[in-house]
């Protein structure tokens, strides 16, 4: 009697092991998505249009840095939502 009742207990630890938490699933979705438009927007929007050639050229390369960057938070995002 007593060991079909840790049977029970057992079985049913592991269904809600197996069960997928929706909340966590799209929290992290709306994390990496928030992040990833952030720094597209910083590097768009954020940086100095004109100025000399020396400013010009380090905001073409914080603009790779921060495209860049926003790609890998979107992809960060698609593959939380591949885990499920």
């Amino acid at each position: 009697m007593q060991n079909n009742s840790n049977q029970i207990n057992i079985n049913t630890t592991q269904e809600q092991k197996e069960e997928p938490c929706k909340t966590c699933l799209y929290t992290g979705i709306a994390t990496c998505t928030g992040l990833s438009a952030y720094f597209v927007k910083m590097a768009l929007l954020d940086l100095p249009e004109s100025g000399s050639e020396k400013v010009m050229r380090e905001a073409m390369k914080q603009k790779r840095f921060l495209l860049a960057f926003g790609g890998v938070w979107a992809m960060a995002g698609v593959y939380r939502w591949h885990l499920g």
